[in-house]
């Protein structure tokens, strides 16, 4: 009863430390600002659709959590190669495939437009392809998430039980 008791204490343990180091993939978060503001979320190495990436020209992608002007919005983004004079260019469009703004400037992801590596960058000054108006953008990584106290609670209140057990069996 004893090496039962003390494997599922272990496994309890082990379960507990997987629990704890598990990483998600890293997430950027991009804000521009100008006009209008944007605000949303990419992995850094997020995954195109095969029918999206274009070697020759760029990438679609709907990117996580968009706000314009703190309003959510369902709108998609393209990025584009060869876009300004350094080498890039991203546009957001609306669901009517209008685009909302065309910025051009530096590329702003590594590799290659099937598999493309955002890292954090910035503030960067961008134009407007369209407007003229200038746009900042900065992209940054999220700070990690901080569980919330009745998270902590529930694990310590499963934990005890499993404490108190193993007090009494030893």
């Amino acid at each position: 009863m004893k090496l039962l008791s003390r494997v599922s204490l272990l496994f309890a343990a082990v379960l507990f430390i997987g629990a704890c180091s598990a990483k998600a993939d890293t997430m950027l978060f991009f804000t521009i600002t100008g006009p209008k503001t944007f605000i949303f979320e990419l992995p850094t190495q997020p995954t195109i659709n095969p029918y999206n990436g274009d070697s020759d020209v760029g990438f679609l992608i709907n990117p996580i959590n968009l706000m314009i002007d703190g309003n959510p919005s369902n709108d998609f983004m393209a990025f584009y190669l060869g876009g300004g004079e350094n080498g890039g260019a991203l546009a957001i469009f609306n669901s009517t495939v209008d685009d909302v703004i065309a910025l051009t400037g530096i590329q702003l992801f590594s590799g290659s437009v099937c598999n493309p590596v955002f890292a954090a960058q910035g503030p960067v000054v961008l134009p407007d392809f369209d407007t003229g108006d200038s746009y900042t953008l900065t992209i940054s990584k999220n700070p990690p998430s901080v569980p919330e106290p009745s998270t902590m609670l529930l694990l310590a209140a499963g934990l005890l039980p499993l404490g108190l057990l193993a007090k009494r069996l030893f």
